[in-house]
């Protein structure tokens, strides 16, 4: 993976004209967004060349157990 900085929810990763939306994203008026707290991922498909972008988190920031309140 190439580049991997730490998103938001709601953050602009990229344009739409210069990636495709992978996992952890979606699209909104030509831009890739981030639906996820965690860290950005830039990927190069092998069958078409075109770069995806990512976003993904490995760790759960928050971690609730039923019933503890």
């Amino acid at each position: 993976m190439g580049d991997s900085s730490t998103v938001v929810v709601g953050q602009r990763l990229g344009r739409v004209q210069d990636y495709v939306a992978g996992d952890g994203t979606y699209v909104r008026n030509g831009m890739i967004i981030s639906s996820v707290l965690g860290k950005k991922a830039v990927e190069e498909t092998t069958e078409t060349g075109q770069k995806v972008l990512d976003s993904w988190c490995d760790t759960p920031f928050i971690d609730f157990e039923i019933g503890a309140v």
